[in-house]
């Protein structure tokens, strides 16, 4: 209290000489925490081998690439971590793998029913050491350049077709 009294709780939270017990007991049983555990993805698997081989796209290349939907928007230099369940996103990354180790990550447009026309292109950097017909795929990439495409589909096909 501010008049120099001092009240029987605030007593018992300063009284006691086990206060600084307390806190030695805190100091013991305190745990490192390893701050780069979040940054590794370890989570996905602990097989992950890095992958090598990719090509060194300079600005304005253009070309073909497997793509999949993405729920939101990637910016390049992020990391993306993912891990596959559906046979048709596997075919997708699979093929990318025995390629040049790059696919497309599209974009849903702004009211999240098509895709846009804009999309990330990512590079596979770690993938887990599967089998020829994995039931699933785990890897991380990084998203490298954002593109968009040269000649939009006929007919924009909804996201949720992509989703699964």
């Amino acid at each position: 209290m501010d008049d120099g009294t001092v009240s029987e709780n605030e007593e018992d939270r300063t009284s006691g000489s086990d206060s600084s017990e307390e806190i030695q007991n805190l100091e013991l049983e305190a745990e490192e925490f390893d701050i780069t555990l979040a940054a590794s993805h370890s989570y996905l698997s602990q097989d992950l081998v890095a992958i090598t081989g990719r090509p060194d796209l300079e600005p304005g290349w253009t070309g073909k690439i497997p793509v999949m939907a993405h729920h939101g928007a990637v910016f390049p230099g992020e990391t993306v971590p993912m891990l596959l369940t559906d046979a048709q996103d596997i075919a997708v990354i699979s093929q990318a793998l025995d390629n040049d180790k790059i696919f497309g990550l599209l974009c849903p447009d702004e009211t999240c029913t098509y895709i846009s026309g804009y999309g990330v292109l990512c590079e596979v950097i770690e993938a887990s050491d599967s089998n020829d017909a994995p039931l699933t795929l785990s890897f991380r990439s990084r998203a490298s350049h954002r593109f968009r495409f040269r000649e939009m589909p006929k007919m924009s096909k909804p996201i949720h077709l992509y989703n699964r």
